[in-house]
């Protein structure tokens, strides 16, 4: 579960901004049905982001992607060595030397953790993974880099963490490092990305995400179902039926085979009205 997420100096975002689930003190009402809590952090299980045209809502979520780019792109590229990280700092006005700052609050694993990373074109400058217990931080490591003599500091608080320092470079997550050796906290973070967060523009990944395919549960589709009729998005049903795909391999070509992958195709029942005979009908898309 999301916590709250914070930028800075990333696309439209020069300032810190913070997009936050926990709860406000006003919530009272609904507070047994919209909230929920975990050790003493109370969050709303939804939220609505609403403003006019080019205030920074879409870039709130593109802030998250980019995030998501930087902690992934280690295992995605052959030659990290020379890997590029994303780096799209506020450019009207800013100075673009500056760092992009994220941090990144989870519930995972019945954990709360914590990720703080800051870095530039070239390197990360500064990176922090921690777990919050009883409002005290525990730190899991945290990587500075030192000027003077061109090099990281690190705090660790596991041996198997200081063993794993010389297969980071400077353009890789320390966390990713982690991750790649099966640590399990790292671990959480990584499977938020993939398994609990869904970008609809995304559409050519929905097909295989864990929760598009809790749509053959009725229960689940049921409450979806409800979900859409009170947005009123006049989605009146939704289908899904699995089916098999040739998948190409995309691993630099090395080796010629084919993959066969199972995805969900799904269909949106519509309520339309028909111009001729004035009646109703359901439109599957």
């Amino acid at each position: 579960m999301l916590v709250d997420f914070k930028v800075k100096n990333c696309l439209s975002y020069k300032e810190e901004t913070v997009f936050s689930m926990v709860s406000g003190s006003r919530v009272r009402k609904l507070k047994e049905t919209h909230t929920m809590q975990h050790s003493k952090v109370n969050l709303v299980k939804s939220a609505f982001i609403f403003g006019p045209n080019g205030s920074g809502k879409s870039n709130l979520f593109a802030a998250l992607k980019v995030l998501r780019s930087l902690l992934f792109n280690f295992e995605s590229l052959n030659n990290i060595k020379q890997m590029r990280l994303p780096y799209q700092p506020f450019k009207l006005g800013g100075d673009d030397e500056l760092p992009t700052e994220f941090t990144i609050s989870l519930i995972a694993g019945e954990q709360l953790l914590e990720y703080e990373v800051r870095y530039i074109r070239e390197k990360i400058v500064y990176e922090r993974f921690s777990k919050v217990q009883k409002m005290q931080t525990k730190h899991y490591f945290v990587r500075t880099y030192n000027e003077l003599t061109n090099d990281y500091d690190y705090e660790v608080a596991k041996k198997s963490h200081s063993e794993l320092i010389s297969y980071t470079r400077p353009n890789t997550a320390f966390l990713a490092i982690l991750n790649v050796f099966n640590d399990k906290d790292a671990a959480l973070i990584y499977e938020w990305f993939i398994d609990k967060i869904i970008f609809l523009d995304e559409s050519s990944h929905l097909a295989s995400h864990p929760l598009i395919r809790k749509l053959e549960e009725d229960d689940f589709k049921q409450e979806v179902i409800q979900l859409l009729k009170i947005a009123d998005f006049s989605i009146q049903d939704v289908s899904a039926k699995r089916v098999e795909r040739m998948e190409k391999n995309s691993i630099a070509h090395s080796f010629e085979m084919d993959a066969i992958v199972q995805e969900m195709d799904i269909d949106l029942h519509y309520l339309s009205f028909d111009e001729v005979l004035k009646g109703q009908c359901v439109c599957c898309i």
